[in-house]
């Protein structure tokens, strides 16, 4: 028998390929409105950006049914507490998470991961072919290959390399700490979009039967403005981190 664990991570799963299917003609119009934007090359960048917003509505219209049904209150009464019908879901949404963000970068083996960038490209330290900088007071020549390339085209081990080494004078650390935040603020809004859902689909009690249609639609709605909150709170954190020194 399928624990009911199992059941709901392949319902999420299954509204989730749903929600995308949605959102995919919308994703595309957003890509072609952008003529210097390739859409072959920007699709799967806009799809990654919308993921967190489609899981969070997915896992709120999954278990908003199933507590409707009585199939969530069903299952306590089988011994599984809410945290092991989570569980299936939350590992596999914070796997795919730390999966993303070990391969992230346009030069890593997920090649244009970075979803975030097509909205505000994040600039190199400095531009590329620039080889005079100051050094204690003086113009010298110097190897600045590895501040010629922009954040975003960095895995994650090299632009962990370039923000632990020592800086010349007068470049800015703000662009790759405001990449690497990017990263990390994607990561985790996998599992907490899956939170997310299941606090807006449990919260509360169990809603009247001449009131579940628009407890359907209300939870998943609610989940997708969280986790697009916390989208927005990245963005805008990044953004102020790309602004200092």
């Amino acid at each position: 028998m399928t624990s009911p664990g199992l059941r709901i991570a392949v319902a999420i799963l299954r509204t989730l390929l749903l929600h995308m299917m949605v959102l995919i003609p919308l994703i595309t119009l957003i890509g072609s409105m952008d003529r210097g934007l390739s859409l072959v090359g920007a699709l799967p960048n806009l799809i990654q950006l919308f993921l967190p917003l489609a899981l969070a509505t997915a896992s709120a219209a999954v278990l908003a049914s199933a507590r409707c049904s009585g199939e969530w209150d069903l299952s306590s009464m089988l011994g599984y507490t809410a945290g092991l019908r989570l569980a299936p879901a939350l590992t596999g949404a914070l796997l795919l998470g730390i999966c993303g963000l070990l391969w992230s970068g346009t030069n890593g083996p997920l090649n244009g991961t970075n979803s975030a960038a097509i909205l505000n490209p994040l600039p190199a330290p400095i531009e590329s072919g620039v080889s005079i900088i100051r050094i204690d007071g003086r113009w010298k020549t110097a190897d600045l290959s590895l501040w010629s390339s922009r954040p975003a085209e960095l895995s994650l081990p090299e632009l962990m390399e370039r923000l632990a080494a020592a800086r010349p004078e007068g470049l800015r650390r703000g662009p790759d700490r405001a990449e690497l935040c990017r990263r990390l603020g994607w990561s985790l809004a996998l599992p907490l979009a899956i939170a997310c859902g299941a606090a807006c689909a449990l919260r509360g009690r169990r809603p009247s039967p001449s009131g579940r249609e628009r407890y359907r639609l209300t939870a998943p709605l609610h989940a997708g403005l969280l986790i697009g909150l916390w989208l927005l709170t990245v963005l805008l954190g990044s953004s102020w981190l790309s602004a200092q020194l």
